[in-house]
C-alpha cells in the first residue's frame, strides 16, 4: 500500500486491486509562507518547485504549472531539506506524503497547504494477468472494509480513514 496511483499508462503494465484510497496532490510549504497559498497555488510559482522523480505530482506539475521551474529529487527527505533552505518555493507530492511530512515537520516549521490539486485513486499493483493474487488482493480489500480492518489501519498510519 505504497500510495501508487492507478494511471492509464501503468495500467499497460500491471493490474490494479479495487481502489483503497482516494487521494490528490497537495503542497508542502514552510509555515512562514503559508498565507502566500491561502487560495491555492498560483500558476507561476514565485521559485521552483520541488517534485518526486518520476511521480503523478510531477506530471502533474507539468501539465498545470508549465512555466513552473521544477527541482526534481529523489526522495521525500532530500526535497524537505531543500524547502528548509529555501531551494524551492514548496514541494508537491501525494497527500498522504504531505500529510505525513508535515505532522512530522511541524516543528521545524512546514505545514501543507490544504488545497488539493488533483483526485486520484490508490491501488495495489499486481502483476497483469495474476488473476488469482488480483482477486485475492480485492477479496482482502472488501472484508477488510465490511470487517473495519482498513479504517484501523489507515487510523493508525495516516491522519485519514477511507
Amino acid at each position: 500500500m505504497s500510495s501508487l496511483s492507478i494511471t492509464t499508462a501503468r495500467r499497460y503494465v500491471m493490474d490494479f486491486s479495487q481502489p483503497y484510497l482516494v487521494v490528490g496532490q497537495m503542497a508542502l510549504v514552510r509555515r512562514e509562507d503559508y498565507n502566500l497559498y491561502l487560495l491555492g497555488i498560483p500558476l507561476q510559482p514565485p521559485g521552483p518547485v520541488g517534485v518526486l522523480k518520476a511521480t503523478t505530482g510531477e506530471f502533474l506539475v507539468q501539465r498545470e504549472f508549465p512555466k513552473a521551474t521544477r527541482k526534481v529529487f529523489t526522495s521525500a527527505s532530500k526535497a524537505v531539506q531543500a524547502l528548509q533552505k529555501k531551494k524551492i518555493s514548496f514541494f508537491i507530492s501525494d497527500s498522504t506524503l504531505i500529510w505525513y511530512l508535515a505532522g512530522t515537520h511541524s516543528a521545524e516549521g512546514l505545514a501543507a497547504v490544504k488545497a488539493v490539486l488533483s483526485e486520484e485513486q490508490l491501488a495495489w499493483g499486481i502483476r497483469k494477468g495474476d488473476d488469482k493474487l488480483l482477486a485475492a488482493a480485492n477479496e482482502f480489500l472488501q472484508q477488510a472494509t465490511r470487517d473495519g480492518t482498513l479504517n484501523r489501519i489507515f487510523r493508525r498510519w495516516t491522519a485519514v480513514s477511507p
